[in-house]
């Protein structure tokens, strides 16, 4: 046997059989189980022979399960043999798949797709949002390539022309973002042994540095007293200044609630808990700007969709007469940016929004003003 096994795996390589007194039926018996391991990935199959835990895990085996246990062995052998004639992938799932199914199943683009999102999908540790992004980049692939085309058909070639079409699509940094998704899907292709050459190799998409955009407190202070045309874009406006005023993402302030909110002794109000999307701890002190505003709806704010919000938002900013492009994430980033301005540290304003590290503060969420540059060196001279 181990002659057959490519000298990688000699060492990983087993199977077993089992029979287990836990899944006995109303008969007495159980299925029989073989285990394979290969590369210290093992999988299950249940086999079709019944047989009674007791008989056997005795010293000595009914006779008709051990003549099964042989002819199983020497199909083991038989299936090793022909997956190397055709150069397949031998891991444990791919033994499996070729038992149930008497021979290989296609691993297709659609499938690789397929098995990868049914991971993720029961991951308890990734959002909805998450998960609705690789949701969109399948499709994007789907649109790309024949969804019935082997993996194979990915290759280095394939994969740049797939970035030149992302690149065509979208904006530099959304298509690099989508493509980086695209990796990690195919990557699943790659690490199961599908897909034998690196598709991605010789390219390095780059993102490209954009100004941080976010609202000065003269531009927040418009929004906030502007009489606007109706009381819906009022309500859409407050919720939006909360955010500003507390650096809290759409989920966060979606999910907020009276009792999260704490005082320090002198009244001024702030937020300690984790954030939705990844569970890093933040301490967030509200402005008491935005404290007024969460008094004023009892701390329930009228949160609608986060699309329906950024479309609102257009209209909120026309009529306040703030010519940017306001959307809601952008009031995290405003709050961000004040508080850098205010003179709190980096690192603090990483704590407040929840970022790891001050790297992603400082390269997505919070900016200097020319203002703040200018004083602080005059400050000095």
């Amino acid at each position: 046997m181990s002659n057959l096994i490519p000298n990688k795996m000699k060492n990983t390589y087993g199977y077993k059989f089992y029979c287990r007194d836990s899944k006995k039926n109303k008969y007495g018996v159980s299925k029989i189980e073989m285990s394979i391991t290969i590369n210290q990935k093992r999988v299950f199959i249940n086999l079709p022979m019944e047989c009674s835990p007791s008989a056997f895990n005795s010293k000595h085996k009914p006779k008709e399960v051990e003549d099964y246990i042989s002819l199983i062995r020497v199909r083991m052998n038989e299936i090793i043999v022909d997956m190397l004639a055709n150069k397949e992938p031998v891991t444990a799932e791919r033994i499996r798949e070729y038992i149930r199914f008497g021979g290989y199943k296609s691993f297709t683009i659609e499938r690789c797709c397929k098995e990868f999102l049914e991971i993720q999908n029961k991951r308890t540790d990734i959002t909805r949002a998450a998960y609705r992004k690789y949701e969109i980049v399948r499709d994007l692939i789907y649109e790309f390539y024949k969804k019935d085309d082997e993996i194979t058909s990915v290759t280095p070639s394939s994969m740049q022309m797939y970035y030149n079409f992302l690149c065509g699509k979208y904006n530099i940094n959304t298509a690099v973002s989508y493509f980086n998704k695209t990796k990690t899907i195919i990557k699943y292709s790659m690490d199961n042994g599908f897909l034998k050459i690196n598709p991605f190799q010789g390219i390095k998409p780059k993102k490209q540095n954009k100004p941080i955009e976010y609202l000065t407190e003269k531009e927040l202070d418009k929004i906030k007293n502007h009489e606007y045309s109706t009381e819906a874009l009022r309500r859409i406006a407050d919720v939006f200044l909360v955010q500003a005023y507390s650096g809290l993402s759409f989920i966060d302030l979606e999910e907020l609630k009276k009792d999260d909110i704490q005082f320090m002794a002198d009244g001024t109000a702030y937020i300690n808990k984790p954030r939705h999307k990844t569970g890093i701890m933040f301490t967030a002190v509200i402005f008491p700007q935005g404290l007024d505003i969460l008094k004023k709806y009892d701390y329930h704010l009228p949160i609608i969709s986060n699309q329906k919000m950024n479309t609102t938002l257009k209209v909120v900013a026309i009529e306040a007469g703030i010519h940017k492009n306001v959307y809601s994430h952008l009031g995290r980033k405003t709050y961000g940016s004040i508080l850098l301005n205010k003179g709190v540290r980096m690192d603090t304003v990483a704590k407040a929004l929840g970022h790891g590290n001050a790297k992603t503060t400082a390269t997505y969420y919070a900016s200097l003003t020319k203002e703040t540059v200018v004083s602080e060196i005059a400050s000095i001279l």
